[in-house]
Parts: structure tokens; C-alpha cells; sequence
């Protein structure tokens, strides 16, 4: 968490919020890691694109025709609040010019990071639900080689090749898989038959695009700052994840992956 849902709701929002607003200061916590980005103008807008788990910043200013792009990741608790103060766990800050209040990045947990560069990263695959067409042909393209002897739950958890999935989205995704196909999450690509690795792309678009279309998750102390989503309205969907019934296990990574009541005793990692 945040998965493809959050992170495209956080960028939404920021701009939305940043609209017709400019900003004339920028400032990071004593704490973080990260860099301060370089940003010299005296003021700018700020806009946001997602791509999977990816956020830009898209930082502009009237005097200077190339943008900065600020190219952020959640980690497993960072997002986006507007505010009159700066918050406790606050790493990274844009203070608007006229009205006194701040974008401000927050992350307790200190595993998001941003890098200022010009392209979308390159260890991160094309975003299931807005370039379809391309996901679908790098995982066609890749499933008799890189992909070929890495079982479905590994897989889907590889943001190279399946950018936004996490821990909930794999869940559920898989789940489906096994209850419409027969298709088990230990199951490795190269055993797939093209139509059957279509089919489980198509159910992460799916997928994915239910979630966000209910609000997507909610977790730490972000929610969804359009008031579309709800907890109740998050575990009613829910099929598989931390749901009553349900098997679970860690995997290598030491993350937990739930799965079917069916393929218990028969699932190893």
C-alpha cells in the first residue's frame, strides 16, 4: 500500500488542489534521505500524472518553457495532504505564494523517495489500466523468457512487468484466476497458454479498475481525499484479502499473500 488505485486518487488530488494556485517555496524534513529538488523558479504551478505505483510532479513556471518533472514513490505509507501547517512525518513541502498553505508530502514509515529526472523509471512496466495494450504485449513478449519460470505470485508483485499491483491486488486478482479458470498462483508463465495470460492481463485491468472505481484502499491515516471510498465500502468488496475463510502465507519477500481455501496444503512458496 499505496497501490494503483491510491497512488492515481493522491495525483487527482494534488492537481486538482494546486489548480489556479502558485507556489514559491519548497522544503524537505531534517530527516529524509532524499535529495531537495532542484527547483529555482521564483514561482510555479504544480500538476500530477500516476503511472501504476509511479507519481510525477509536474512543476512548471511562465518563465521557462521545460517543465521539472519530480518523480515520486509511496512507499508503504506515503501521500498527500493540503494543510495550514506543516505535519508531523512531513518530508517533503510546496508553500503556496498568496494563502499560506502547503502540499505536503507525508510518510511516516520513510520508505517513499523521489528522484528528479525526466522520464518514467525504467525498472517500472506500463500501467494496466491506461496503457492496456502495451502491458499486455510486454507480458505476451516476456512470458517464454524472464517471466517464464516465476510463479504468478511472485510475478504480479514485479513492478517491472505488473506496475501498481501490491499486496491486496494480487490477492484478489489470483482469487478470481483460480475461481473463473482453474488458474493456481503457483502456476509459473511458461505453462500459460497465450489466451490464458490474456485472460489474468484483462482481469488486472479489471481488477484494478474496480478498485478504483469504489475509492481503493484506505490505510495509516490517508483517505480518500474525494470522499468517493469508504472502509465498509473496501472490505464489501473485497473477495480474498484478509477476508474470513481465506488462506494465507508468506512469501520469499516476507509479504503476505492470501489465496483460496482450495489450494491449501498444495500451495508452497
Amino acid at each position: 500500500m499505496p497501490e494503483i488505485s491510491e497512488v492515481k486518487y493522491m495525483s487527482e488530488f494534488i492537481t486538482q488542489a494546486c489548480k489556479e494556485k502558485t507556489f514559491n517555496k519548497i522544503g524537505i524534513s531534517t530527516v529524509t534521505k532524499n535529495p531537495r529538488p532542484n527547483v529555482d523558479f521564483d514561482q510555479f504551478t504544480i500538476a500530477s500524472e500516476s503511472r501504476g505505483k509511479e507519481m510525477k510532479l509536474i512543476i512548471e513556471s511562465e518563465k521557462q518553457c521545460t517543465p521539472i518533472h519530480i518523480f515520486m514513490s509511496m512507499g508503504m505509507t506515503g501521500h498527500w495532504v493540503l494543510s495550514e501547517l506543516i505535519p508531523d512525518h512531513c518530508h517533503l513541502w510546496f508553500k503556496m505564494t498568496f494563502d499560506d498553505h502547503y502540499l505536503c508530502f507525508i510518510d511516516p514509515r520513510r520508505f517513499g523517495h523521489w528522484k528528479q529526472q525526466k522520464y518514467w523509471s525504467e525498472t517500472r512496466g506500463f500501467d494496466p489500466t491506461t496503457e492496456y495494450l502495451e502491458f499486455l504485449s510486454f507480458i505476451l513478449d516476456h512470458k517464454e523468457t524472464s517471466l517464464s519460470d516465476k510463479p504468478l505470485y511472485s510475478s504480479l508483485m514485479d513492478q517491472k512487468y505488473f506496475n501498481g499491483i501490491g499486496n491486496y491486488l494480487r490477492a484478489e486478482i489470483l482469487y478470481r484466476a483460480f475461481v473463473e479458470r482453474q488458474i493456481k498462483p503457483q502456476t509459473t508463465f511458461s505453462k500459460l497458454t497465450n489466451e490464458e495470460t490474456t485472460f489474468l492481463c484483462k482481469l488486472t485491468k479489471t481488477v484494478c479498475k474496480e478498485s478504483y472505481k469504489i475509492g481503493g484502499g484506505e490505510f495509516m491515516s490517508w483517505e480518500n481525499p474525494e470522499g468517493v471510498g469508504s472502509k465498509d465500502k473496501f472490505e464489501k468488496w473485497l473477495r480474498c484479502y484478509r477476508k474470513e475463510g481465506m488462506c494465507h502465507i508468506k512469501d520469499k519477500q516476507g509479504r503476505t499473500f492470501w489465496y483460496h481455501p482450495d489450494l491449501e496444503g498444495g500451495l508452497k512458496v
